[in-house]
């Protein structure tokens, strides 16, 4: 932090990219003291700073922003925590931070109370910023359809989900273990049961695949599912 004050006391007239740059390695050090409320003003103030370098300044105004979001969840400004995640998401939809940031936009509006609202961030983050983080905001996505009950919500949401090509082994168990749940809470047990044998012989030995065992087992078709 000494080392960023004296550098843009003395470099006055350096380059924007490079003020950018050492406001936002001030901003990180701040950060990386555990002091993420208080980093939030420093990451703003480099945001502003690469703002004005233009693309070679995006990479840290992206990063900023992005950390600007954490610093306002981390004082429990939850609403405008989301908000500033939607944003960043928004004005840079190809850029890897775009679903990262909408996972976080989520679950600041659950923070806040507002599940409507964390529901549609986790849709967007699926519909709109495609990425590595689209598991996490399906699996956030499915927990919220079965706290509030939404069975074909849920169903359409794995079916979906297990129609597309490339899918991990992993992330297809599971979603047959959620399929299956649902399932079970609709009254379909036989058809329950299938997909839970589907979740072991996807992936055996797998966490969602030893949860399939367990309701297997509450099913009284445990061995069904060793004999897989």
């Amino acid at each position: 932090v000494k080392d960023a004050d004296r550098y843009l006391s003395k470099h006055k007239k350096a380059s924007t990219r490079a003020r950018c740059e050492v406001k936002y390695l001030k901003a990180s050090a701040v950060f990386k003291q555990r002091q993420r409320a208080k980093a939030r003003t420093h990451y703003d103030k480099a945001a502003a700073e690469c703002a004005k370098a233009g693309p070679r300044g995006e990479l840290f105004l992206v990063k900023s922003r992005y950390q600007s979001g954490r610093g306002r969840y981390a004082s429990g400004e939850y609403t405008a925590a989301a908000k500033a995640f939607e944003s960043l998401a928004a004005d840079f939809p190809a850029h890897s931070y775009a679903d990262d940031a909408m996972v976080l936009a989520g679950e600041s509006w659950e923070m806040a109370g507002k599940d409507d609202l964390a529901r549609k961030a986790y849709e967007t983050g699926l519909e709109t910023y495609p990425g590595d983080m689209a598991p996490e905001l399906r699996r956030r996505l499915l927990v919220l359809q079965f706290s509030d009950k939404k069975y074909d919500a849920v169903l359409g949401l794995t079916e979906k989900a297990l129609a597309a090509k490339g899918l991990h082994r992993e992330e297809r168990s599971k979603l047959h273990y959620f399929r299956g749940r649902a399932l079970q809470a609709k009254g379909d047990q036989d058809g329950a049961v299938e997909a839970w044998l589907e979740a072991v012989e996807t992936l055996p030995l797998s966490y969602p695949s030893l949860q399939a065992l367990s309701r297997l087992r509450e099913a009284g078709a445990v061995d069904r599912g060793l004999a897989v």
